[in-house]
């Protein structure tokens, strides 16, 4: 597992040192890795259903991120940020019309390090950590309730709230159906994958609100925060979750 943690971080190290060029622009560059994830799916589709699920997560993950931050449903653009801002600016006490809590710099970290390595964890070694998959799908499903919930109180469109609803709710019910009845993972640690999902969102805006907007500390805490909270999940053992019996491998 080491050695495919260790290639898995090679990629993220580039993106990290390509930051200052792509973060106003990552989001279509995760549109094209949607692209290409699929293609190379279709091409050769993977025999575990487990890392099915998390490409499948994955893939939907990206193209929510796109009607986020790259075009929404209205037709705006980059229009999450001023949405988001809008709604948690109020609540944390930041500015009228400021990048209070999220920054673009916030966005980008939280997107990347709080998405893409994680729902890359799962895939790459979801097969010896199957709290991963389990985790990136509650995840999935509680960033799709953080867009229902203010539509249904607000009665208004925000962006993300399609793609949460037509690909999120879907595929993350399928994940967890199957870490339930195929993997045998308890109603517990789906549970507590969902709890981490929940969590990571208050934890991406206050984070943000404390580091950027009152510059508590170094702005670097901020990706490390997010890259060890996304990395949590790798810690988990338990009934269904760790290495699989060679018979149930491609389950």
């Amino acid at each position: 597992m080491l050695s495919k943690l260790a290639l898995l971080c090679v990629p993220f190290g580039l993106l990290i040192a390509a930051e200052p060029l792509l973060r106003l622009h990552w989001m279509y560059f995760g549109l094209g890795g949607a692209l290409f994830l699929t293609v190379a799916f279709l091409a050769n589709p993977v025999a575990w259903v487990g890392r099915r699920s998390a490409l499948v997560l994955l893939v939907a993950y990206l193209l929510h991120q796109f009607e986020e931050h790259g075009v929404d449903a209205l037709g705006n653009s980059y229009a999450f940020q001023a949405s988001a801002n809008g709604l948690l600016g109020p609540i944390l006490g930041c500015g009228s019309g400021t990048e209070c809590p999220l920054t673009v710099d916030a966005i980008f970290w939280a997107n990347t390090l709080l998405v893409w390595w994680p729902y890359g964890l799962a895939i790459v070694v979801g097969t010896e950590r199957r709290f991963m998959v389990v985790s990136v799908a509650g995840l999935t499903l509680a960033n799709a309730l953080a867009h229902l919930v203010p539509a249904i109180v607000f009665g208004a469109y925000n962006p993300g709230l399609v793609s949460a609803l037509l690909l999120f709710v879907p595929a993350g019910i399928a994940t967890v159906w199957t870490a339930r009845r195929v993997w045998g993972v308890s109603r517990n640690a789906i549970g507590l994958g969902f709890v981490w999902g929940a969590l990571a969102h208050p934890l991406l805006a206050l984070a943000a609100f404390v580091i950027y907007g009152r510059g508590m500390a170094p702005i670097w805490v901020y990706p490390a925060l997010l890259f060890a909270y996304a990395s949590l999940p790798l810690l988990a053992v338990g009934k269904g979750l760790s290495k699989t019996p060679p018979n149930l491998s491609k389950n």
